[in-house]
């Protein structure tokens, strides 16, 4: 469970601490987020950590965090307003932090405001080791309607429909900025109390019953959902494997929309036009077609 914040602006342990230790300067880790091999290979000018994600157009400058288990059990958490850098990171874009939230080492910011969703996700899925939130344009458009990404493409198949997961929390910070109270915050998290309170209460419980049965495909491959009007979230065993399910899901919503189009028809795109009758469950995929909007 996440620790209470003690003061907005906590100071970081001691240099010789044994905690501050662990996080190393330069950071070696931010080497392996830049983004997988592929998207790196396409973009060797653009510098910084999620080059490739950000000049594909997979991560936008409007919004999303990115973090990682270190191999000592910390996490390294992207701080709030990086993803503005336009996803050139540095090490000052980063803050360390325990399982539950405490400050490890603090080069400058705090955690993102979903801090306790990347760190939920941790506590519960032992092999998940990278989390991955952007502001995926094609995604978000099914986001936007609250529906599921299709699996359309063989890219997808492992990944299989992508759900979105819903909360109207417009409402829910209204309620809360009007009723406030007391919440659990970690010590490394922005303080945003309306926006951790839509993560805590409604985003995380929904995490937990989707994908709470199949935490053991992270062993085999990542897995990933989107937020209602929000963005995409991908976990996995790296920063690498994150980032290429993102690209994966991206191409599957794209996919799916330009189907539409050349079809005639938005209302009806087809998951297996040509070989319907191979569609299983076990593949990820409903024996169907997914209907769109009306």
């Amino acid at each position: 469970m996440c620790r209470p914040r003690t003061s907005p602006a906590q100071t970081p342990p001691p240099s010789g601490s044994p905690r501050a230790a662990t996080f190393p300067r330069p950071l070696p880790l931010l080497r392996p987020l830049e983004a997988n091999r592929e998207v790196h290979r396409r973009t060797p000018r653009t510098p910084g950590p999620g080059r490739g994600a950000a000049t594909l157009g997979h991560a936008q400058p409007s919004g999303g965090a990115l973090s990682m288990r270190l191999p000592d059990g910390n996490i390294l958490m992207s701080c709030a307003g990086s993803a503005f850098h336009r996803w050139n990171l540095t090490v000052k874009d980063f803050i360390a932090l325990t399982p539950a939230g405490d400050i490890v080492d603090r080069p400058a910011g705090l955690g993102a405001a979903a801090t306790t969703t990347h760190l939920a996700i941790y506590r519960r899925f032992p092999d998940a080791n990278a989390c991955l939130h952007a502001h995926s344009p094609y995604s978000l458009a099914f986001a936007s309607l609250g529906l599921p990404v299709p699996s359309l493409t063989n890219r997808m198949d492992m990944l299989g429909e992508v759900p979105c997961i819903a909360a109207d929390d417009t409402r829910i910070k209204a309620d809360y900025l009007a009723n406030p109270r007391p919440l659990q915050l970690p010590a490394g998290m922005s303080p945003r109390p309306d926006a951790a309170v839509v993560n805590l209460e409604h985003i995380e419980p929904q995490i937990e019953k989707v994908f709470g049965p199949r935490g053991h495909e992270l062993a085999h491959h990542g897995l990933a959902f989107t937020l209602y009007r929000h963005g995409l979230f991908a976990f996995a065993k790296s920063a690498d494997e994150a980032f290429d399910n993102v690209a994966r899901v991206e191409e599957a919503a794209r996919t799916a929309l330009l189907q539409a189009v050349l079809g005639g028809d938005s209302g009806r795109i087809q998951l297996d036009r040509l070989f319907p009758a191979t569609l299983t469950p076990s593949a990820g995929r409903r024996p169907d077609t997914y209907r769109g909007p009306p």
